[in-house]
């Protein structure tokens, strides 16, 4: 946001600066691109102007090839007139800022319109220049940002994802140690009934005979015990 602000400060500067010189009020200097229509024909003359009070000189260059302006200025009104063949060619007109329009009399032969605008010089187009790279570095630099955004939203979904694998495993282990619990308990339940000798026995013998790891498996009813056996002995049953 402070880069921000201190482009646009930027901005309302150079605009200020090229305001100022680009167009002054009551000031022709500069040079001109004119546009001329009238029924002998139309051109686009060029002036180079400059100003001193109200007397203003400077320098023709168009159809008629290229001579010097003489002329005056009143307020925002001005005469230019350009010699011709021991004639003047007289532009008579107004102007407001960095434009300008006004009538032709050609030496009294026809007359004419004409509408004209100032160019850049040299301070201006520096400017303008200026101005352009600051709008292409603040665009990149809005790019980049809006890249950095992008990776960095990408990496947030990216470990939003972890998190909710890592939950479901967590969730998922906390389910099975549950269901262990109550296979425990019911196991538990299951054997440890009064004088309940249901289920597989492992046993241990020994005697001076030798030794022994018979498998006994049970069944308990009431008070009558049946099974079976599986050991040194072969199988029978209990």
């Amino acid at each position: 946001m402070k880069r921000f602000n201190l482009v646009i400060a930027f901005f309302v500067f150079f605009g200020l600066v090229i305001g100022a010189s680009f167009a002054q009020a009551g000031d022709l200097d500069g040079k001109w691109n004119l546009k001329v229509t009238s029924p002998m024909g139309s051109g686009t003359p060029e002036f180079k102007l400059t100003q001193s009070g109200k007397k203003l000189t400077g320098h023709y260059k168009g159809t008629f090839g290229e001579a010097p302006v003489k002329g005056s200025v009143d307020g925002n009104s001005f005469i230019m007139k350009i010699p011709q063949s021991g004639q003047f060619i007289t532009y008579t007109g107004s102007f407001a800022g960095n434009t300008m329009k006004g009538t032709i009399d050609f030496a009294g032969q026809g007359n004419g319109d004409f509408t004209g605008t100032r160019t850049a010089g040299k301070a201006e187009k520096a400017a303008v220049k200026t101005e352009k790279a600051a709008v292409k570095t603040e665009k990149a630099d809005v790019k980049a940002e809006k890249a950095a955004v992008k990776t960095e939203k990408a990496a947030v979904k990216t470990e939003k994802a972890a998190v909710k694998a890592e939950n479901a495993d967590v969730k998922a282990e906390k389910a099975a140690v549950k269901t262990e619990k109550a296979a425990v308990k019911a196991e538990k339940k299951s054997t440890s009934q009064a004088g309940g000798l249901d289920g597989k026995w492992n046993l241990k013998v020994t005697s001076p005979m030798g030794s022994g790891t018979p498998e006994f498996k049970l069944t308990q009813s009431g008070k009558k015990l049946t099974g079976h056996y599986k050991g040194t002995f072969g199988e029978a049953p209990v």
